[in-house]
């Protein structure tokens, strides 16, 4: 399924507002400890991941407008 540029930017958004969601106010101990917890976060980067780099596909201007978006696919 293609997605278009829009729909994989709103991705990101829905990712990041998630990854705060998740790691709230826990510390980084309790980051480290909990597998379930460490799990979710790391799913949402991957996301946010996946769903840039599908939209650098898309348009390439993209990585002109943001700062260190190739950093961040990585």
């Amino acid at each position: 399924m293609r997605h278009d540029v829009d729909t994989l930017l709103y991705d990101v958004v829905q990712a990041c507002k998630r990854i705060r969601e998740f790691a709230g106010e826990r510390t980084l101990e309790e980051y480290v400890s909990d597998a379930l917890l460490r799990s979710a976060i790391e799913r949402q980067f991957v996301i946010v991941g996946e769903a840039l780099n599908q939209a650098l596909r898309l348009n390439p201007v993209l990585s002109d407008q943001m700062s260190h978006v190739q950093e961040i696919v990585g």
